[in-house]
């Protein structure tokens, strides 16, 4: 029998079983000519069974997918196993992912045409791209998590360092006026020792409102406030500090309405460490305060408030992380300007817990 007229025999049991598989099944042969389709087969394609048997594959399907394949029949046609994924559109419209498999067929040397196999595995796809997300959520968490437990340890090392330093000024100041209580020098060492003590003050605070906010504790009160008089007094908490350094330093808030309410503590802890961050970074220059409508709602106000400074900056890969508890622009002990890497995070909880950020 010449080559291109074989045909794979098929009597009735190997119909049936073929009819019943959950797949499409076929065989071509070297000419690409069909020499046999299950009922699968004619039922994806909307296609009798006579209509497609001894037809030429171009004559079957589109040129595009015939095209979209040709690898893939070549390859088969080498005598090599074609193991593939490949989407299409059912005559529903829908689309599914088909894992198609060629097996050549292979007699005495010769390739004589190659069986096909093709079967839906939409869901599965669909279930292995939901657990690569799965995994990669997964491992992004791990990585936060990771990234979190280093920065809580360099915030250990670091709190260590800013705990001791005023501390021991405490210590030192205090044995100093303990053994000459009426020299000229007085006044100065208690103004350092109550420095000191704000400062250890602080970072004691910084830590109680951040247990508080992680564990949902902190709850902001509602109640009216004067903004010119809350502003006034976030200035004049590093003012001092501004005027040794000679820097000039602004706040306008003049087309925000005076009278609000809200939580005004809050407010003023949040705008109070921006400003001492900027006065603490900015060794010439100024540092302003501007605030403005971003939105009047029905009952609610949505406003913007910026702190601008002539300082050293942040470096550019440091600002998504500079706002996260615990992270700082610098996180090494030896760091010139200090801090506990706490009063940034705190701004951003308190931001959100009123609605902003």
């Amino acid at each position: 029998m010449p080559t291109n007229a074989w045909s794979p025999p098929v009597d009735d049991f190997s119909r049936y079983i073929a009819d019943h598989v959950p797949g499409r099944i076929a065989y071509w042969d070297r000419q690409l000519r069909c020499q046999f389709v299950n009922r699968t087969f004619c039922d994806w394609f909307g296609e009798l069974h006579d209509e497609v048997v001894g037809r030429h594959i171009v004559e079957i399907f589109d040129a595009r997918r015939v095209a979209s394949l040709h690898a893939h029949l070549e390859g088969a046609l080498r005598g090599e196993v074609q193991i593939f994924d490949y989407e299409e559109t059912r005559p529903d419209g829908a689309v599914t992912t088909m894992l198609i498999r060629y097996d050549p067929d292979i007699q005495d040397g010769e390739v004589l045409g190659f069986f096909v196999l093709a079967l839906d595995v939409t869901l599965q796809r669909e279930a292995e791209r939901r657990l690569q997300r799965m995994n990669a959520e997964l491992e992004l968490e791990r990585d936060k998590a990771h990234a979190s437990a280093l920065a809580k340890s360099r915030f250990l090392a670091n709190m260590s360092h800013e705990i001791r330093t005023p501390l021991n000024a405490i210590i030192g100041l205090t044995h100093l006026l303990r053994r000459d209580p009426g020299t000229p020098q007085a006044p100065e060492r208690l103004a350092r020792v109550s420095d000191a003590a704000e400062r250890l003050l602080g970072m004691v605070n910084d830590v109680l409102d951040l247990t508080k906010i992680e564990t949902g504790m902190l709850v902001l009160a509602q109640v009216e406030f004067d903004l010119e008089a809350l502003v006034a007094s976030a200035l004049g908490l590093v003012e001092a500090r501004a005027r040794e350094k000679s820097l000039a330093l602004t706040a306008d808030v003049a087309s925000l309405p005076r009278l609000l309410r809200g939580d005004p503590s809050r407010l003023s802890q949040a705008l109070s460490n921006l400003l001492a961050n900027a006065v603490k970074f900015t060794e010439r220059g100024s540092v302003a305060l501007v605030g403005t409508l971003l939105d009047d709602r029905d009952d609610a106000l949505q406003v913007r408030f910026e702190v601008r400074d002539t300082g050293v900056g942040i470096a550019g890969d440091r600002l998504d992380s500079i706002f996260n508890p615990f992270e700082q622009g610098d996180g090494s002990t030896t760091r010139r300007f200090g801090g506990s890497g706490l009063g940034l995070g705190i701004a951003r909880h308190l931001a959100q817990l009123m609605g902003g950020d």
